[in-house]
């Protein structure tokens, strides 16, 4: 099951809550702990690589872009007429799709190892669970990352002669 952004905030929250005072006498604050920042530098350059990644071959493929009166441009997707094209577009999909995965699972790389650099050196149980919530949080922003991309990716090419199903 995948928590929300929402749950997951408010999970994190109810931790901190509970530790406020114990953070407070040892001197550590959750909101602006290292891997925090860390871990939201990496979502970030992630999601700067995704989205340079997928934006340019869509750039690329779309065809030709209609201006309805609303402020709204669509593109149309190219449609395709005979096997060569469809080859084409599947191994354009296959190549952006393996990019996602490769992001989502760098990101997890990242998160794991960050875990397990602070686990290594917490000192007390507090650490530990702010070391562990930090990881989950960067785990939960690397799966939206990764569910984004994929709903801006869309489905496989259709092949010729073929017709989609919604």
């Amino acid at each position: 099951m995948i928590t929300t952004k929402a749950t997951f905030t408010t999970d994190i929250h109810s931790i901190h809550r509970k530790f406020q005072g114990l953070l407070g006498t040892i001197g550590c604050s959750f909101e602006r702990s290292a891997m925090k920042s860390l871990a939201q530098r990496t979502i970030a350059s992630v999601a700067i690589v995704v989205t340079l990644a997928l934006g340019t071959p869509a750039l690329a493929l779309a065809g030709t872009t209609t201006t309805p009166t609303t402020t709204t441009i669509v593109a149309k997707t190219p449609v395709i007429k005979n096997m060569r094209q469809y080859r084409a577009a599947e191994k354009l999909y296959l190549a952006k799709l393996k990019v996602v995965n490769v992001t989502f699972l760098a990101a997890v790389a990242i998160a794991k190892a960050n875990l397990a650099s602070a686990i290594g050196t917490a000192s007390n149980s507090t650490q530990r669970i702010s070391a562990r919530a930090t990881y989950r949080y960067a785990i939960t922003e690397a799966t939206i990352a990764r569910s984004n991309a994929l709903a801006l990716l869309g489905g496989p090419p259709v092949k010729p002669g073929h017709t989609t199903t919604l």
